[in-house]
């Protein structure tokens, strides 16, 4: 059941006229995704890590596929995960994930949020809370920033099903080919999901 904070936020980005349809708090599906866009806008600046880190990184691999740091990402993304999105450099989907990513960055922890009306799709974080802090997370699920969002009639397909072991895997598609897919807990209700797939279905005239 997505709260009452949640729905609080949609209302304060719709824009005059705009109908609210569906949303859903999902995050980014790990995998192999699109190049990033060509000259996107340079991501803040992170200190580099330390040759020791990178070692442990490297350990780290190969003794679990599900720890990655530095090159070796997208190698094991490719074997554990599979592919998460496709498209060119710059196309919708390449926007998108590099969008996502970007408001990852920066203290606090973010939650993704999918929001469609009868205008737009748009992908929105939640405002930075600290760790186990379930006021904080009441009021940022208030705050939604929109870190990337698309007309609701350039997305051309979207549905829920099964990849590999997630029966809860959302895929996107947009006009321009791209695709990018997003997931849900295991343990959490996948009808979010699907009301936002059902939202994002091309209107039929």
């Amino acid at each position: 059941m997505q709260s009452e904070g949640l729905a609080r936020g949609v209302t304060a980005l719709l824009e005059p006229g705009e109908g609210f349809l569906a949303l859903a708090r999902i995050s980014l599906a790990d995998g192999v995704e699109p190049p990033d866009p060509p000259n996107p806008p340079p991501l803040p600046t992170q200190q580099p890590p330390s040759h020791g880190f990178l070692a442990l990184g490297l350990v780290l691999s190969v003794l679990s596929p599900t720890i990655v740091i530095g090159p070796l990402e997208r190698l094991v993304d490719a074997i554990v995960f599979g592919r998460a999105g496709r498209g060119s450099a710059g196309s919708h989907a390449s926007w998108l994930q590099f969008a996502a990513h970007r408001a990852r960055l920066g203290p606090g922890l973010r939650s993704s949020v999918l929001v469609v009306t009868d205008r737009r799709f748009l992908v929105c974080f939640t405002a930075p809370t600290k760790l186990w802090s379930l006021a904080d997370d009441r009021a940022a699920a208030e705050n939604l920033e929109p870190v990337w969002q698309v007309a609701r009639r350039v997305v051309t397909g979207a549905w829920v099903g099964w990849h590999r072991l997630n029966p809860k895997r959302l895929r996107i598609e947009f006009e321009d080919g791209s695709w990018t897919a997003f997931t849900m807990p295991l343990a959490e209700s996948a009808e979010p999901a699907r009301q936002v797939a059902a939202a994002l279905a091309p209107v039929t005239t």
